[in-house]
């Protein structure tokens, strides 16, 4: 699993890891974005940078993982401790466990000049300061969830350039 505040990389490098590992990459971002092209409560939602409710972020993401199997690279979610506690019980049903959390790091300054580079219509400062607000008060508490559960976390500063950042991804998988 990949945790980061938006803007922090995550869809990158699940993306490194997916090629590398020949994993699926299970992206809540992708899925949702997706999901606001048809669902016009969901699109109000993403554009004024809100979570969306987690029953429905529940229901959507689990119907994905079934499909997966059980092995895959997970950006995005779970992003509350109500989310993971859900998560945690319908991986038990399944009989799957994960085996690591990466925490990308990044300073808020430079998320939102990334953000701003990236051109979606949802990412103006204020919308991407408030994600990150909410990635700090209730997703970076679930990180401390999973770390509790015995779940390897491997932190990861995604200041330095991308091969850099990649040797860190690299690093870890072999050690």
């Amino acid at each position: 699993m990949l945790f980061g505040a938006p803007g922090t990389g995550k869809s990158t490098y699940a993306q490194y890891l997916s090629q590398k590992l020949s994993l699926p990459w299970i992206s809540t971002g992708n899925l949702f974005r997706d999901l606001a092209q048809t669902d016009s409560r969901i699109k109000a939602i993403l554009d004024a940078g809100q979570l969306v409710p987690d029953e429905e972020v529940n229901r959507i993401i689990f119907d994905r993982l079934s499909r997966a199997g059980g092995n895959f690279i997970l950006d995005g979610f779970p992003r509350t401790i109500s989310q993971a506690e859900s998560f945690r019980q319908f991986l038990d049903e399944h009989s799957w466990k994960i085996n690591h959390v990466y925490h990308l790091s990044v300073p808020v300054e430079v998320v939102v000049a990334r953000m701003m580079k990236r051109g979606r219509p949802d990412d103006t400062p204020k919308t991407v300061k408030d994600r990150f607000e909410i990635f700090e008060s209730q997703t970076k508490p679930v990180i401390a969830y999973f770390e509790s559960l015995g779940v390897t976390k491997t932190e990861i500063d995604n200041t330095p350039p991308i091969e850099e950042v990649k040797r860190q991804f690299d690093a870890s998988l072999n050690g």
